[in-house]
C-alpha cells in the first residue's frame, strides 16, 4: 500500500544534464528550498567541467517555482544562451550554461501548462490592463507600478524609478524597502489571481531592479 504522502516524482521539477558524462546526477529533482550546482563534491549537481566553479549557480525556490542565480562563478552563468544577471524564473524548457553560453542543463517543469499566464496588455482609452481577455482590477499604487513597468517592458527598472511611479516620491531604503517589496509581491498575487495560474513576467535583477518582459 502506497503512502499518502508519496511524492509523484512524474510531476516533480528538475534540472537535467544534456551532455552526456559531464554532470553527476544525470538529474537533479528539484523537492527542497535551495541547491548548489559546481564542481565541489558538496553541490547538489557535481558538474566536471574545467570553465565551472567550484560553486558555481544556485537555485532558490520561490513559491511553487524555483529561481536561477549566479553563485559568484568565474565565468558566469547563461540562461538560453544570454549571460545571467541578477535572478531568472525558471520556465519549461529553459537550459542553462555554466561558463559558457553553449547548455549544459536543461529544466524540465512538467506542469508547465498550467503556470501558462497569458500575455498582459494595456487598454490605454480605458486604462484596464488585461491577461488574455480577463481586465485585472489593481489598486492606485499597484497600477502605477504596472503600468511604469509595462511602459519600460524590456528594459530593467530601478526600486528608485519604480518608487517615484508608485508613490510620486524619492525612494528610501531605510523607510521603504518593505513597503516597496509588499508592493511587488502584491502585484504578483493579483497578476496570479487574475491569470488563474503563477503570472512569471515579472524578472527580478538583484542589486538593480525588475522587469516586465517584452
Amino acid at each position: 500500500m502506497s503512502s499518502p504522502f508519496a511524492i509523484d516524482y512524474q510531476a516533480v521539477s528538475r534540472i537535467e544534464a544534456v551532455r552526456e558524462g559531464i554532470a553527476r546526477p544525470l538529474e537533479l529533482l528539484l523537492i527542497d528550498d535551495t541547491y548548489l550546482i559546481g564542481r565541489s563534491r558538496r553541490c547538489h549537481m557535481v558538474i566536471n567541467h574545467p570553465l565551472v566553479s567550484r560553486q558555481h549557480a544556485r537555485l532558490e525556490r520561490d513559491g511553487d517555482r524555483y529561481l536561477l542565480l549566479d553563485a559568484d562563478s568565474a565565468n558566469g552563468t547563461f540562461i538560453n544562451g544570454v549571460l545571467l544577471s541578477g535572478s531568472h524564473l525558471l520556465s519549461q524548457g529553459d537550459t542553462i550554461g555554466l561558463g559558457e553560453a553553449d547548455p549544459l542543463l536543461r529544466f524540465v517543469d512538467p506542469d508547465s501548462t498550467v503556470r501558462s499566464a497569458g500575455r498582459i496588455t494595456y487598454n490605454g482609452s480605458t486604462e484596464t490592463f488585461l491577461i488574455g481577455a480577463t481586465p485585472i482590477q489593481l489598486p492606485p499604487v499597484q497600477f502605477r507600478l504596472l503600468l511604469y513597468l509595462y511602459e519600460h517592458r524590456g528594459q530593467i527598472c530601478s526600486r528608485e524609478v519604480c518608487a517615484q511611479a508608485m508613490w510620486g516620491r524619492t525612494y528610501d531604503p531605510v523607510i521603504d524597502a518593505g513597503a516597496f517589496d509588499q508592493a511587488i509581491s502584491s502585484l504578483r498575487r493579483m497578476l496570479s489571481s487574475a491569470a488563474r495560474s503563477p503570472f512569471d513576467s515579472i524578472d527580478v535583477y538583484r542589486g538593480r531592479g525588475y522587469s516586465l518582459r517584452a
